[in-house]
C-alpha cells in the first residue's frame, strides 16, 4: 500500500517508528516514493474524485459546512494530491492502530477486573441534521451539531452514551462534563 511505502518497513505486527510516521526520518517518507505515474501515462485525462471539504466561511451570517464534493482533475494532478495527503494519512493510520492495540487491552482487562471502567470516548463535530421536524429544528441554534460519544465497558456489560449539543467546539470542560455524567449513570445502574 501507499502508506506503507511512506515509512521504513518493520517486522510483521510492530507499528511503524513514530519518526517515520511523524516525517522527520531521513529514510523515508512520500517524497521518497517512485513517481506513481509511469512514462507515456495520460497525465491530462480528466477524472473525477470526491472528496470532503469545509464549505463556507461562517461570516457574515453564513454557516460552514462540510460537504461530499465531486471535483474534477487531470490525472497528474490527482497523483500529486494524493502524494500531498500522505503524511496526514500515515499519521492518522499509525494513530488509529495503536489506540485499537491500546484499548483492546483495556477492554479485555474491563472485562476481567469488577470494579474496572474502561471509556472510548471521542468528539464528533458539526454533524449535520439532516432530517428536522419541527420539535427538534425549535431546539437547535444551528444547523449543525456536535456529538460526543462515549463507550463504557466493565466486567457487567457494554454500553454506549451519546451526548448532542448545538455547541460547534470542543471543550475540556463540556467532555469532562460529559465523562462525569456516564461514570455517574454507570456506578447508579450497578451499586
Amino acid at each position: 500500500s501507499l502508506a506503507a511505502a511512506c515509512v521504513c518497513s518493520q517486522p510483521p505486527g510492530q507499528l511503524p517508528k513514530l519518526s517515520c510516521v511523524s516525517g522527520v526520518c531521513q529514510h523515508c517518507g512520500p517524497d521518497k516514493l517512485p513517481p506513481m505515474l509511469k512514462p507515456g501515462a495520460q497525465r491530462d485525462m480528466v477524472v473525477r474524485r470526491r472528496e470532503w471539504q469545509v464549505v463556507g466561511d461562517g461570516e457574515g451570517g453564513s454557516s460552514k459546512s462540510t460537504q461530499l464534493l465531486t471535483i474534477t482533475t487531470s490525472l497528474s494532478q490527482l497523483a500529486e494530491d494524493v502524494v500531498q495527503q500522505l503524511p496526514k494519512f500515515v499519521l492518522h493510520q499509525h494513530t488509529a492502530v495503536h489506540q485499537h492495540q491500546a484499548f483492546t487491552q483495556h477492554k479485555k482487562l474491563a472485562a476481567a477486573t469488577p470494579g474496572l471502567l474502561t471509556l472510548s470516548a471521542d468528539y464528533a463535530e458539526k454533524l449535520q441534521v439532516q432530517h428536522a421536524d419541527e420539535v427538534m429544528a425549535a431546539n437547535w441554534s444551528t444547523p449543525n451539531v456536535s456529538m460526543y460519544m462515549v463507550c463504557a465497558y466493565s466486567i457487567y456489560e457494554e454500553e454506549t452514551f451519546c451526548v448532542l449539543s448545538d455547541k460547534q467546539e470542543q471543550k475540556s470542560t463540556t467532555a469532562h462534563a460529559c465523562t462525569v455524567m456516564v461514570v455517574e449513570a454507570w456506578a447508579a445502574k450497578h451499586n
